[in-house]
């Protein structure tokens, strides 16, 4: 359950809905799936709950399903409000920074082409992409791993980058390894 949070890996949905759904007396791991819910596309866990819904043991099957679908939904709207947040360029600093922290508790995997896109946007503030790149740092079990890498190391290419992004790059790469 702990890596699966962590990993945000497609191909684990499947256990994961497996796990939340038929065993929701296990209450750390199930607090550990929840997490993931958090982490993971809200589509594919939906279209993964609809089709075990027919197999589903509960007394109450449907409210079972719609139970664990509101959790979904619930997670997918915080997530979006702090991506939103982060993403806006008319939202105040210090409310972008806050979700930058966030996201680092958070790895929000579908958004690392994003959280990559700001850090190598030089119009944005510099303490801004400072703080989205430490959080990159926080993805080091992710599925987006490699992807991150790639990017972190295209940005150091740039030989105008700020030393301050340069030097929280490098330690990003670090904390991937």
């Amino acid at each position: 359950a702990d890596y699966a949070w962590r990993a945000g890996d497609p191909r684990l949905v499947p256990a994961i809905m497996d796990v939340l759904v038929r065993y929701p007396e296990s209450q750390r791991v199930n607090y550990l799936l929840q997490k993931a819910v958090n982490l993971y596309p809200a589509d594919g866990l939906i279209a993964e709950l609809e089709r075990m819904k027919p197999t589903l043991t509960d007394a109450d099957p449907e409210q079972a399903a719609a139970r664990i679908r509101e959790m979904i939904e619930e997670q997918r709207s915080a997530k979006e409000k702090t991506m939103q947040a982060l993403l806006d360029k008319q939202a105040p600093l210090a409310r972008r920074i806050q979700s930058a922290r966030y996201v680092r508790n958070y790895t929000y995997h579908e958004y690392v082409p994003q959280l990559l896109a700001l850090v190598g946007d030089s119009a944005e503030e510099l303490s801004l992409r400072v703080n989205v790149a430490e959080a990159l740092g926080w993805f080091n079990k992710s599925v987006s791993y490699d992807e991150i890498a790639r990017g972190c190391r295209q940005l150091l290419e740039n030989p105008a980058l700020e030393p301050q992004l340069r030097k929280e790059l490098v330690q990003t790469l670090n904390r991937l390894k």
